[in-house]
């Protein structure tokens, strides 16, 4: 089955229970212009689509069909990753660096 803007929506939506009707109030559009993305007859703004990206947890690429990874496998350069170093006994802290430095030097 060859995959969809339209059939991901729906199969998202129906994942996470919701109607099309609920799908349209969380995203403040029209119950006709949700069954049109789902129909493939419609294609959203780009701030819809930001906004369906965000209800669903899913990146951009995965709902326009340019990946089947719901999210990028992948941290970019510039990102900040941060946790609470309390959390973690000093066992897992020492596998943690141990981990970012091999990461960091690939």
């Amino acid at each position: 089955m060859n995959s969809t803007f339209g059939k991901r929506v729906k199969k998202l939506r129906m994942q996470l229970g919701w109607t099309q009707p609920e799908l349209a109030e969380k995203l403040d559009v029209s119950l006709p212009l949700i069954k049109n993305y789902e129909g493939d007859t419609r294609s959203p703004s780009i701030d819809k689509l930001n906004k369906l990206c965000d209800l669903f947890g899913v990146s951009s690429d995965y709902l326009l069909c340019r990946t089947d990874e719901l999210m990028p496998a992948y941290v970019p350069n510039d990102a900040v990753l941060s946790f609470d170093k309390n959390a973690f006994s000093d066992e897992q802290l020492k596998f943690i660096e141990a981990f970012l430095e091999a990461f960091n030097k690939r």
